[in-house]
């Protein structure tokens, strides 16, 4: 998707979320289970694989050229932050309330030394870093509501951080871009 020029992006998502609905369905369909069990694991598979897609579509379509940035770096550099943010976040040996403060700090800490190395700054890195992170971390507190359910996993580990982090990380680059 990020490579994809204007042209040839709307044949990029709808390949991207053709292959990845086959794969859904396909270990969805092999899946020992009761029916129920696999209609519900299908839909928040399926609902997920469409809020992950449309999200890095949504960062790729950043066209964000300033001061040497790409849309690239700004995508590289939220979507690493939102991800470190939302997996230190959920590391078990944290206590719960400090928890999202250790995201958000790892989110603003990876946008920083991303920013750096990326060229985008280490201001930018930082504001990016904490404008993933942060929603990133909301994302996955709505999405862990029906914890310890199975089918929370997929949603809160990666389709709602990252489905709430883009717009955000797409925002900022813009802003820091314009």
């Amino acid at each position: 998707m990020l490579a994809a020029s204007g042209g040839t992006a709307t044949a990029v998502l709808a390949g991207t979320l053709g292959g990845f609905f086959l794969l859904v369905l396909i270990l969805q369909i092999f899946r020992p289970s009761n029916p129920d069990e696999r209609f519900y694991a299908l839909t928040v598979s399926a609902s997920a694989t469409v809020m992950t897609v449309l999200a890095g579509c949504l960062l790729a379509a950043g066209g964000i050229s300033h001061h040497g940035w790409s849309a690239g770096a700004v995508v590289v550099v939220g979507a690493l932050s939102a991800a470190v943010a939302t997996v230190v976040s959920a590391l078990p040996m944290l206590p719960v309330r400090t928890a999202f403060g250790s995201g958000a700090f790892a989110g603003l800490l990876v946008g920083a030394l991303l920013g750096a190395t990326t060229g985008l700054g280490a201001v930018g890195g930082v504001l990016l870093g904490l404008a993933g992170g942060a929603c990133a971390l909301v994302g996955r507190r709505v999405a862990a509501y029906d914890f310890p359910s199975r089918f929370v996993h997929l949603t809160a580990g990666v389709a709602v951080p990252l489905a709430c982090a883009a717009p955000a990380v797409f925002l900022v680059g813009h802003l820091l871009a314009g």
